[in-house]
């Protein structure tokens, strides 16, 4: 959010499934990233479990405008697993 990310700051919300069934629990991190500039942001994003399997991320801070990666790692008592996804910011 804004859908289409804009600098400054935003958030994420994010889903997390397992076999159709809610992932709740999990410790997750999110590093903002801009691969052709080799720097992330000057802040930490906050993570929020906002209802089963549904986490907010919020305070993700877009310094400049360009392509950007979420590095987003999920952890539990279990498992670590660690996804990114590419996007512009405007």
């Amino acid at each position: 959010d804004p859908t289409s990310p804009i600098a400054g700051a935003g958030k994420l919300t994010l889903t997390i499934t397992n076999n159709d069934a809610p992932v709740d629990g999990l410790a997750i991190t999110v590093t903002p990233w801009m691969p052709a500039h080799g720097h992330g942001s000057n802040t930490t994003p906050v993570v929020n479990e906002k209802d089963a399997g549904v986490y907010e991320l919020t305070d993700i801070v877009y310094t400049m405008p360009g392509d950007w990666e979420a590095r987003i790692t999920l952890k539990n008592a279990d498992h670590d697993d660690t996804i990114a996804f590419g996007f512009s910011v405007k």
